[in-house]
């Protein structure tokens, strides 16, 4: 098995979005209401232009992430993170180059942050894995009203 990170494109998110994993379509539903495609559009777009990823198994879009700029804060920065069940069999290499990604976000911003839904066990282990607190709790958060979890990471 071949993995390679590479640029995000929308070539990857046109790939990638309908095979995406039921919990991040369940959370995309609960926190935006976009459709698989249209997220992973809109989070490439917004993203800084080098700073959106896409983990490839074997030419196959797995997992795609990135960081967007805050428009009120030029210190924050939006994390997100979409992926197939691909990740899985890429999960020992993929949670092993995290730091890696982390550490070039926080060089350009103090403060990386992102709701999470709170049924979202996969996302919520791997936030933690990655040194992320939770700062809040959003018992009514996004287009579902369900409860989230505001986690954060801040350089020092």
């Amino acid at each position: 098995m071949n993995v390679e990170i590479v640029p995000a494109t929308i070539e990857h998110a046109a790939l990638l979005a309908p095979n995406l994993r039921d919990s991040d379509v369940r959370e995309l539903n609960a926190s935006s209401g976009h459709a698989p495609l249209e997220a992973l559009i809109k989070s490439v777009r917004v993203s800084d232009g080098d700073m959106a990823w896409t983990a490839l198994v074997d030419g196959v879009p797995a997992v795609m992430w990135g960081v967007a700029p805050q428009a009120d804060d030029a210190t924050t920065g939006s994390v997100w993170l979409l992926a197939s069940d691909l990740i899985y069999q890429i999960k020992k290499t993929f949670l092993r180059e995290c730091p890696k990604y982390i550490t070039l976000m926080h060089m350009r911003y103090k403060t990386l942050f992102n709701y999470v839904d709170i049924r979202h066990t996969a996302s919520l282990i791997w936030l933690d894995q990655l040194g992320f607190f939770v700062a809040d709790f959003q018992p009514s958060y996004g287009a579902g009203k369900i409860p989230f979890l505001l986690f954060m990471s801040q350089r020092n």
